[in-house]
């Protein structure tokens, strides 16, 4: 029951090899930072070119309480502004996340989460300020779970090393 745990890490591991450009403005391909919603904790995102990254976070849900973790692959669809100081993508990702109110990971809900987001890249420092809805689909639910789909929101700040 564990393998989905250990998939989210070990696509994120994987991911951290591949070869990388920039985002947009100063700083390296890898972005740390805290995020608030689902989940509040550890954000990290990889950036995978000028168009792709991947996202990973992991914390506690503040509207479900319990544990949470994702990983989600994000493309950007547009800027809705690129000017001297800031870049704003609209993105759009897709992905898998982990859900458990039990605090053991013996029974965690599985989805996939499909977050619609916009990203502030600072041009001129190394941050990154994002917001996000997303939908989630349990695939995997345990009692006394009744939910198949939800919403959550999630936003934060990242500094790109």
């Amino acid at each position: 029951k564990r393998w989905g745990a250990q998939l989210l890490i070990g696509s994120f591991l994987l991911a951290l090899s591949a070869r990388a450009q920039a985002h947009d403005g100063p700083g390296g391909n890898l972005g740390v930072g805290l995020g608030v919603g689902a989940p509040t904790g550890l954000s990290l995102e990889l950036s995978m070119g000028r168009s792709a990254s991947l996202e990973g976070a992991v914390g506690f849900d503040v509207f479900n309480t319990g544990g949470y973790a994702h990983v989600v692959c994000k493309f950007s669809l547009t800027r809705l502004s690129y000017g001297p100081t800031v870049s704003v993508p609209v993105y759009l990702g897709a992905g898998m996340y982990v859900f458990d109110t039990s605090g053991s990971l013996d029974a965690p809900n599985l989805g996939v989460r499909v977050p619609l987001g916009v990203s502030f890249d600072f041009l001129r420092a190394p941050v990154q300020l994002f917001i996000e809805g997303a939908l989630g689909v349990d695939l995997v639910r345990e009692p006394p779970s009744d939910r198949t789909f939800w919403f959550c929101a999630y936003g934060g700040i990242r500094f790109w090393l």
